[in-house]
């Protein structure tokens, strides 16, 4: 932003327009001059304007600019959340489930998460599956915990995707499928999840869903084990032995 589109951001964020204000804050935030751009969020906020107030949360959240703020950062990320911002609805269901600065309450968190998954945000839509898939806050239903697995998987979310394969692999709201499930395991698997890796390997392994082939058993087996699983030595050095 050049020198005079600032002034004039700025001339107008101090006679008090929440847009300016909001705009000047990201500028603030995008230089990491937080505590001017926490000055500019707290005006917007103030005057009503969502992202400001999420903004805002984010900043007693992580302490940018201002003392860290359990309790404020929720505050916060609640006037946003219930204006309908999608991060502040995630942010809020994430200070349900974990108590951070609110009474810890698995059934508010699954509200909020349920409202931002709604909005199509993908982590939330795996919280929801995942939700439904533990009775976590909700009533079990697997069918319903595979319907927002499903969402949050076609977004591309790789935890999601291995959710996914585990409903089919193992027929939890849905039929028994090995050859879903392994697709789904590949999905995530080339996305470098761990987890999704070692499932994938196990069905070459075991020829489920897939033709049977060591030889890609033990490749995504050491990519599993290069990135952290360590059941994977254990199946490498089956395959060692020829076992």
């Amino acid at each position: 932003m050049d020198r005079k589109a600032l002034a004039q951001l700025k001339t107008l964020a101090e006679d008090g327009d929440a847009e300016a204000q909001l705009c000047l804050g990201a500028v603030y935030a995008n230089g990491s001059k937080w505590r001017k751009a926490v000055e500019c969020f707290r005006g917007a906020g103030e005057g009503g304007r969502a992202r400001a107030q999420y903004f805002l949360g984010y900043a007693y959240d992580h302490g940018y600019g201002v003392r860290r703020s359990a309790c404020e950062a929720a505050k916060w990320y609640r006037m946003a959340a219930q204006q309908g911002h999608p991060g502040a609805q995630m942010s809020l269901a994430k200070c349900y489930d974990e108590g951070h600065g609110l009474r810890r309450s698995r059934r508010s968190a699954f509200k909020w998460f349920h409202s931002a998954a709604e909005q199509g945000e993908e982590n939330a839509q795996l919280r929801v599956g995942l939700a439904y898939h533990e009775g976590d806050g909700v009533k079990k239903d697997h069918g319903l915990a595979l319907k927002w697995c499903r969402r949050s998987a076609r977004q591309g979310n790789g935890s999601a995707q291995i959710m996914l394969g585990v409903c089919y692999e193992f027929g939890l709201g849905v039929k028994r499928d090995a050859r879903r499930a392994a697709n789904w395991y590949r999905e995530s698997a080339r996305q470098g999840e761990a987890d999704a890796q070692y499932h994938l390997a196990l069905c070459y392994l075991n020829g489920n869903g897939v033709r049977k082939n060591r030889a890609h058993a033990r490749a995504w087996f050491e990519k599993a084990l290069a990135n952290g699983d360590r059941r994977a030595k254990k199946e490498l050095e089956k395959l060692r032995k020829g076992r």
